[in-house]
């Protein structure tokens, strides 16, 4: 399932997770799947996996791209294409 965002330009990419309980992300250009384990989408800085367990989407804004995801969040991986393996996301801040 592909919900594209309409409003790419300028956009920022952010992320808040609270209490591994929700995530709040700005910056998304896509949503590529999701069920109750993973959601996979792609920001403006990358393709952007979120694992856990009873997650749901709760909230998206085509014209903002933003997107809240609730559930008990397990992981989070940035995909790097050209690149072999999945970084976390401390892997891709600092590397």
């Amino acid at each position: 399932m592909a919900d594209i965002i309409k409003n790419t330009k300028e956009m920022a990419h952010e992320l808040f997770l609270r209490d591994r309980k929700s995530v709040r992300l700005t910056g998304v250009t896509e949503v590529d799947s999701f069920d109750d384990t993973s959601v996979v989408l792609k920001t403006v800085c990358g393709e952007l996996t979120v694992d856990g367990v009873g997650l749901r989407i709760s909230s998206l804004d085509t014209t903002n791209g933003t997107l809240e995801i609730t559930g008990n969040v397990e992981g989070l991986s940035y995909y790097d294409r050209g690149k072999d393996t999945k970084r976390g996301l401390f892997g891709r801040v600092i590397g």
